[in-house]
């Protein structure tokens, strides 16, 4: 969704129109009711009309009676497609800012070895995630670009009390100027006002701009290193990075959401939750069928996840063999996949006494679910 409110939000910039207006406020509803947080999208949108306007009085004149349609539009449908504000669309909507984050359930997050609270986490908890859980040339070329951009942003505003000052003179220079106001926005207040937990997923919707800041970083080394022995180095190096990503991906199908780069499996192991939607669970509840003909199971996970959803997707038959059962002690199979909710769980205790390992489901070195069976 964060592609098309860019694509449609700069189609609209260039083209003002009552057929671009009208799109791009259905996009605007659409990206505002799916991601709460995409209300700094479109802040920044309307920001860079504002500086539009401080470097040609004309350019917000012209595009200014568009607004009215635009802001009818979006309310419109965000009222129409978000149903929680149907009957009090003012008091709900101030109601879930409000009370969204204390709201937002506390649960542990594995973090550098250590168990901490999602509310008490270090700022630098999703700058390590994302360092650690994407490809390394992203990476490398993106802090490239990034920094590139921090540099030109900055000599821009330097001289914006020139008389000829333009904050962009081109398309590309406005996206670029578009794209980092973006996500330095919505990075800076997503650290101040956010809640964090398993990894950086509440952020995903900036991998498009990181991605574009990364080919940012590409072309600023393709044009300095003005030699087509370093192109075709850089060239070679992606082909590297994207048969690794491919072969380790078929590899480790279907827990490829595990994927920590190599570089970086020192610091990983054992260190950081790994499986936090309990999608190993259906692996886990496989093996348990296989370990044992008995046609009634008791189960219980000892982990945030549910195991539920989990069931859902065995067939039929097998789902009635399953049943989730409420103590440990009460219970013949025990799954972890080391998501916890609390210090301790009723019962723990006896896993080492009563129970057994019988299986342990390991991608790429990491251990991310762990069937124990009750000792006869």
């Amino acid at each position: 969704m964060s592609c098309i409110f860019f694509y449609y939000s700069i189609n609209f910039f260039n083209k003002p129109g009552i057929k671009t207006a009208l799109i791009f406020a259905i996009i605007t509803s659409l990206v505002f009711d799916i991601r709460i947080f995409s209300i700094i999208y479109i802040f920044v949108f309307y920001l860079m009309f504002f500086f539009s306007y401080l470097d040609k009085d004309q350019f917000l004149k012209s595009k200014l009676k568009f607004f009215p349609i635009i802001f009818f539009v979006t309310t419109l449908f965000i009222y129409i497609l978000w149903p929680y504000l149907w009957i009090d669309p003012i008091n709900n909507l101030i109601n879930y800012f409000v009370t969204t984050k204390e709201v937002t359930p506390s649960m542990q997050n594995l973090y550098f070895g250590e168990y901490i609270y999602s509310k008490s986490l270090p700022w630098h908890y999703e700058i390590v995630w994302i360092l650690f859980t994407s490809p390394l040339l992203i990476i490398i070329f993106f802090i490239i670009g990034y920094f590139k951009m921090i540099k030109t942003f900055s000599l821009n505003l330097l001289h914006s009390d020139e008389k000829n000052h333009k904050f962009w003179t081109d398309h590309k220079q406005f996206i670029d100027f578009y794209f980092f106001c973006a996500l330095t926005l919505s990075f800076f207040i997503k650290l101040k006002f956010g809640v964090s937990y398993n990894g950086w997923r509440q952020i995903y919707y900036l991998y498009p701009i990181i991605i574009y800041f990364s080919l940012c970083g590409v072309e600023f080394l393709i044009k300095k290193l003005n030699k087509k022995t370093y192109h075709r180095v850089i060239a070679f190096l992606f082909i590297i990075e994207l048969a690794f990503l491919s072969f380790w991906n078929y590899k480790n199908h279907p827990n490829q959401f595990v994927f920590f780069h190599p570089i970086f499996k020192t610091f990983t192991f054992e260190n950081f939750d790994l499986d936090y939607w309990g999608v190993s669970h259906k692996q886990a509840l496989e093996k348990i069928l296989e370990i044992t003909d008995e046609k009634s199971i008791n189960i219980i996970a000892i982990s945030y996840t549910n195991l539920n959803d989990s069931l859902r997707v065995l067939q039929k038959n097998q789902q009635k063999k399953f049943k989730i059962v409420d103590s440990i002690n009460k219970a013949d199979f025990v799954i972890d996949n080391y998501m916890r909710k609390w210090s301790y769980t009723p019962g723990e205790e006896n896993l080492k006494e009563n129970f057994k390992v019988v299986y342990n489901l390991i991608v790429d070195g990491n251990k991310i679910n762990t069937v124990y069976k009750r000792n006869k």
